[in-house]
């Protein structure tokens, strides 16, 4: 059996005016897996990273960190993230007008000035509007649809497999969106309990998955034993 290992991308600027950029905490943890991996003597066969800027970064900092001379890292654009940001974008004028729910959250959101509080408030609105996308109650033109987004991993996850030896260690710097996609396809989640799940990686943690031809399954998910200082766990 291979090990697929799908880490998740270090802290990026939550709420900045550009989301796709690790903060320093961000980079911080990213150096500290790439001790962690060091110390252990962790290597990898073949490593992937996707598209967006904060994967890359996130394995330049645990490459240098882990003292890695390997190159050639491989963009697979299929574990990018869903869009968010776009999603929110596209559909939030309309749902809070008609979604007293939505309406709600999204006034407490904008009532709010202190950062911690207002970053909460988004998430509160954020969880409830691709609560209702991912079970197909909303959708906005131009946006991949959740189902879609699941497919995308899949067929990721299937070119990673194709290109592994029998028994091979293979790395994707990715995000918390395809870290449940995977998991989805190894437990057969269901749409809402998989979009769930893409909110519980902390940021910079890995998941193992062991493959073979016929077969996908989940080993460990959301490890983090680099990030034993609390302060340094974050989700987003």
């Amino acid at each position: 059996m291979g090990i697929l290992v799908l880490i998740r991308h270090g802290q990026a600027s939550f709420l900045a005016d550009d989301y796709d950029q690790l903060s320093e905490l961000g980079m911080e943890q990213s150096r500290r897996l790439g001790l962690h991996w060091k110390s252990t003597g962790t290597d990898y066969d073949r490593i992937y990273a996707g598209p967006a800027r904060r994967h890359a970064q996130t394995c330049e900092l645990v490459a240098e960190a882990a003292g890695s001379s390997r190159t050639g890292v491989e963009r697979l654009d299929e574990f990018d993230e869903y869009n968010a940001f776009g999603l929110l974008k596209a559909v939030a004028p309309d749902l809070v007008s008609e979604d007293p729910i939505a309406r709600a959250l999204h006034d407490d959101y904008a009532g709010q000035h202190e950062p911690r509080l207002k970053a909460r408030a988004f998430e509160r609105l954020f969880q409830h509007v691709t609560r209702r996308w991912a079970a197909g109650e909303i959708e906005a033109e131009g946006i991949e649809p959740w189902g879609e987004f699941c497919s995308r991993v899949a067929r990721g996850i299937d070119k990673v497999v194709r290109a592994s030896d029998a028994g091979s260690r293979v790395a994707v710097f990715t995000s918390g969106g395809p870290i449940a996609a995977a998991a989805r396809l190894a437990l057969d989640l269901s749409p809402v309990k998989t979009l769930e799940l893409s909110w519980s990686s902390y940021n910079s943690s890995y998941s193992e998955f062991l493959f073979s031809a016929d077969r996908f399954s989940l080993l460990s998910f959301n490890q983090y034993p680099h990030l034993a200082d609390n302060g340094m766990l974050s989700w987003r």
